[in-house]
């Protein structure tokens, strides 16, 4: 790894790579939001997972809480859910 470092170092500074870069990242985004579409219908059968998925995209773009923290909730969340 030590070895290929200069070359990401100039990689790095490479005015075309930034450019591949910025347009990289929008198409990622489309990418990633048309699967969450098509998974959604089979991901959240009812009305509490859909409030816990709410509430979970509200604490991650509000709140910046993390994906651990998150997780670890939601599985708090359902434990409690299926006790009750």
């Amino acid at each position: 790894m030590l070895s290929v470092l200069p070359v990401f170092e100039r990689v790095r500074t490479l005015l075309w790579k930034k450019a591949a870069m910025k347009g990289i990242g929008p198409a990622v985004i489309g990418t990633f939001g048309a699967s969450l579409v098509q998974l959604v219908p089979q991901a959240v059968p009812d009305g509490p997972a859909v409030a816990m998925l709410a509430l979970a995209v509200a604490a991650q773009m509000v709140w910046r809480i993390g994906v651990v923290k998150l997780l670890a909730a939601g599985a708090m969340a359902g434990i409690l859910a299926s006790l009750l």
